[in-house]
């Protein structure tokens, strides 16, 4: 039965483009007066894929999805359907039918896979619940497990995947948010090639996927996607990818000195030159004093930042 459920996902992986690491943005979702605002999203979005990003993750950590509600997430899905191949949704919510809702409008709009935390909130949940879980919204359309232990207190392993597996569920991947590369390279170990690791922190890019990672989920990807694209580039020196890892880490060291949360915003206006609105309390905008200074010193690590 396990190496069945394995067989089906293998062939779900394929679905995936074959030119390896994946850069997947997880992209910020811009507010205005408090709502989201689908326009700068939707030009936002079409800027990122022009320069140099492989999927568009929606309603994850960076972008407030836990703040969305599920009719507020279907519309920026519905805003973004012209790139539905290229988005990736995060369903996981504390309410399993609404999980399901977006995981069936995820597959209706024929989108490129499915992502879910584990029933955040709940840290001492029980393992076989945490795998019912998975395996309820596997079994609508292929998921990637997101696994931040810092946010949701549970630390998702590869024999909770494998259990997922044996119960017919279609889990694909894992995007693992630890600095840990030891822990991401347990699941390809452990569930073979096919199985789909992403790298989350912004600081590890370059040596995770010159260990075997298969791609990478960064935030910072948001304000500087073409340094992403070097430090994960298979092809380019070793120095130079090493470079652009120490600015990205460097930036996103910067960004969580302001609240990274917020300081996302802020930093794609001031580095790519447009606007993408503010965030949602409680995550809370910045004042001008604070915007300018965080501007300053981006500008002194990235020398690329446009000047106001």
């Amino acid at each position: 039965m396990y190496c069945e459920s394995v067989k089906n996902s293998t062939l779900a992986s394929k679905r995936w483009n074959s030119v390896l690491p994946h850069r997947i943005v997880p992209v910020i979702t811009p507010f205005r007066a408090n709502r989201p605002d689908v326009q700068k999203l939707l030009h936002h979005s079409q800027s990122l894929l022009n320069d140099g990003m492989d999927y568009l993750f929606l309603a994850g950590t960076t972008g407030l999805g836990v703040s969305l509600s599920p009719d507020e997430k279907i519309s920026l899905l519905n805003g973004l359907r012209e790139f539905a191949p290229k988005l990736l949704l995060q369903v996981g919510t504390l309410n399993l039918e609404e999980s399901m809702k977006l995981a069936e409008q995820a597959k209706n709009s024929k989108l490129h896979a499915i992502v879910s935390y584990p029933p955040y909130f709940y840290p001492r949940i029980s393992d076989e619940w945490v795998v019912k879980y998975f395996v309820t919204l596997s079994k609508i359309y292929p998921l990637i497990v997101y696994n931040y232990p810092l946010a949701t207190g549970y630390d998702i392993s590869p024999a909770i995947i494998k259990k997922v597996l044996q119960n017919g569920g279609n889990v694909i991947g894992i995007k693992d948010t630890l600095p840990d590369l030891a822990h991401m390279l347990t699941f390809k170990y452990e569930l073979g090639n096919d199985f789909i690791v992403y790298s989350g922190p912004d600081t590890i890019v370059t040596s995770a996927v010159r260990s075997g990672i298969d791609g990478c989920v960064a935030g910072s990807a948001n304000y500087v996607p073409e340094l992403l694209v070097k430090a994960t580039d298979l092809q380019a020196k070793l120095s130079e990818s090493i470079a652009a890892q120490k600015t990205i880490a460097s930036l996103a060291m910067l960004a969580r000195k302001y609240g990274q949360w917020a300081a996302n915003y802020y930093l794609v206006k001031a580095i790519r030159g447009y606007d993408v609105g503010e965030p949602r309390a409680p995550i809370y905008p910045l004042g001008q004093a604070e915007e300018e200074k965080l501007a300053a010193e981006a500008r002194e690590i990235y020398p690329l930042v446009k000047a106001k």
